[in-house]
């Protein structure tokens, strides 16, 4: 081989090099990404499964509470004494009436080991009770949940936002 070929050789070996270099560190932010947003749709999911399993009457209970309901929820955390801590969540938005527009903040455990960084989240709850006119009368609650979450590395302005719904019938029809 000729001095040519070699510096040639390398040269392009060193471009594909970085260019390796750079997918591999965006690969691995786009991961962590993934891994927080996995932990969040996770944690908010457990949130409404927990609604899921609650009578109609409770949540009836709750709503006619007006500025005062809210949502306990217990969520894991080995860091405390029993392993949950109680998370409670007001009723932000009431039939389509805005009844606080603060979001309620907790820090979620993504991994078991109590030192290890928590997953800062923020829940805003919409409640709305559905009474059908026609049709089968069955009244229900329909529950919007929107969290957000806040990758790490990122500053507090950079909140990435989701949203899960639920609906709740009363299992008894109405007369």
């Amino acid at each position: 081989m000729t001095l040519v070929e070699v510096m040639v050789s390398a040269t392009i070996f060193s471009f594909a090099s970085i260019a390796l270099v750079g997918l591999f560190i965006q690969n691995q932010r786009f991961s962590s990404y993934l891994g927080f947003r996995s932990q969040s749709i996770t944690s908010s999911l457990t949130i409404l499964e927990q609604l899921r399993f609650r009578q109609y009457p409770e949540l009836d209970d709750i709503y006619n509470a007006g500025n005062a309901g809210s949502i306990t929820i217990d969520m894991i955390d080995p860091g405390v004494t029993g392993g949950y801590s109680t998370l409670t969540i007001p009723i932000n938005v009431r039939d389509g009436v805005k009844v606080s527009a603060d979001w309620t903040t907790a820090s979620i455990v993504v991994d078991p080991d109590t030192t290890a960084p928590k997953l800062p989240m923020r829940f805003f709850f919409m409640l709305k009770k559905v009474k059908p006119t026609t049709g089968t009368q069955v009244d229900l609650f329909e529950v919007v949940m929107l969290y957000q979450w806040l990758t790490k590395g990122q500053s507090s302005s950079q909140w990435q936002t989701s949203n899960v719904r639920l609906i709740i019938p009363n299992l008894n029809p109405l007369t």
